[in-house]
């Protein structure tokens, strides 16, 4: 598993949210990454955005995903 982008965005009353695309292999992997941010009380809900399997010139699984994280600025 590897975080090929993370994007942070802030909402105007402080909440933070992470936007990644994680990139594994198989998608086994990604389910356990899943299930870590589940069972980590600084993650708020997981909400996938979609799964794009791999292509020639990419091999890998990516996953794109919106996960709340539970710090306020």
């Amino acid at each position: 598993m590897k975080l090929t982008r993370i994007r942070p965005s802030v909402d105007d009353q402080g909440r933070v949210s992470l936007d990644m695309i994680l990139a594994s292999d198989n998608v086994v992997t990604m389910l356990g990454a899943l299930k870590a941010f589940d069972s980590n009380r600084l993650f708020g809900p997981v909400d996938p955005k979609g799964a794009i399997p791999p292509t020639q010139t990419e091999p890998l699984y990516r996953f794109a995903l919106v996960v709340p994280y539970a710090q306020k600025l």
